[in-house]
This record gives C-alpha cells, sequence and structure tokens, in this order.
C-alpha cells in the first residue's frame, strides 16, 4: 500500500503520541514521565506550528492525547 507524504506523516504523528501517552501512562518514575510528557509537548508544537496542514482526524486524535497528557501531569503533581 502507498501512501502519500500526508498519509505517512501522519502515521508518525499518531504513532509517536500514542507512544509517548503509553510511557506516560505506565511510568511511575517521574523523570521518564517528565521526559515523556516535555517529548509529547514538543509533537504539539511542531504540529500546531507547522505550516502545513495534517488529516482531522490525526489533529483531534493528537489534541485528547494532549489534552490527557496535561491532566496526567497535574495528576501527577498534586
Amino acid at each position: 500500500m502507498n501512501l502519500t507524504s500526508n498519509e505517512q506523516l501522519d502515521t508518525i504523528i499518531t504513532f509517536a503520541a500514542r507512544t509517548h501517552m503509553e510511557k506516560l501512562r505506565t511510568t511511575s518514575a517521574p523523570t521518564a514521565a517528565d521526559e515523556a510528557y516535555i517529548a509529547m509537548q514538543h509533537l504539539w508544537n511542531a504540529v500546531t506550528n507547522a505550516p502545513g496542514r495534517i488529516n482531522p482526524g490525526t489533529a483531534e486524535e493528537l489534541a485528547e492525547l494532549k489534552m490527557e497528557a496535561d491532566w496526567l501531569a497535574v495528576e501527577q503533581y498534586r
């Protein structure tokens, strides 16, 4: 199956976001959680500041994961 470059980028973004979130959800080590949250923040900034457009479904999933990451970060430091 051939994917367009936009579809490939969407796949990479989604995979990276899911990977960071899985680490954030499952780790109990503060340093690892901080690294996962920071990586998620960098991914969010890269996507929201990008000159191009990403697939609306990818954008929606990324926004939901970012909100969950923010919530988990607040819970961790409560």
